[in-house]
């Protein structure tokens, strides 16, 4: 029984455990797993089967009688170690949430890829700064959205209105011409019929 539900938290955090061996930790863990032991800590840092253990880690460094030059110690402290996670920890759940949202976004950026390209290059050509897809949008097909370092639509109404605005404001001139990005929400009927007519 205990293995049967090992199996099956394998098979949930498969694109989790992925995810930090190709993306998060790549290069600096031997391989990411299912932990059996954690209850409270949300990973730990493991030795491989034949690894040294952080407490022989720590007495390899610090015994008296260690050698620069020996071999079998660098060795063994240079092994890369397995990065367990606790799968009923609320840190690991939320991580697993998030990773699985950002695939679900890749798949829709290659799905709509011919439609945001029509938006910048035909439909909406010079007057937005691109368009992609939105994580927020749920009842609404699209929505109009500030840049990183852009001004939001209220902050630019709070800046027209604004008494002692200036009408050469270099600033406020600048960010009011700044260009918005057009975010699509792919499960909109209207956006997904606007794709199936840019296909045709």
């Amino acid at each position: 029984e205990e293995e049967d539900q090992l199996d099956k938290y394998k098979r949930k955090y498969e694109s989790l455990t992925k995810w930090i061996e190709e993306t998060a930790l790549k290069g600096q863990i031997l391989r990411a797993g299912i932990s059996k032991q954690l209850i409270k800590s949300p990973c730990a840092i493991v030795a491989d089967m034949f690894g040294w253990t952080g407490n022989m880690e720590r007495l390899a460094i610090s015994a008296a009688h260690q050698k620069s030059n020996d071999v079998e110690k660098n060795y063994f402290l240079n092994q890369k170690k397995i990065l367990e996670i606790n799968p009923s920890h609320a840190i690991i759940k939320t991580l697993l949430q998030k990773v699985e949202e950002e695939d679900q976004l890749d798949k829709y950026k290659r799905k709509y890829e011919s439609l945001t390209k029509w938006i910048e290059e035909t439909a909406l050509k010079g007057q937005i700064l691109r368009a992609g897809i939105s994580k927020q949008l749920i009842k609404s097909p699209c929505a109009i959205v500030a840049d990183m370092f852009g001004w939001t639509g209220n902050m630019e109404r709070l800046a027209i209105s604004a008494a002692h605005q200036k009408s050469n404001d270099v600033e406020k001139n600048y960010f009011l011409n700044q260009k918005k990005i057009l975010e699509i929400n792919p499960s909109h009927a209207i956006i997904k019929t606007l794709l199936q007519k840019v296909e045709e």
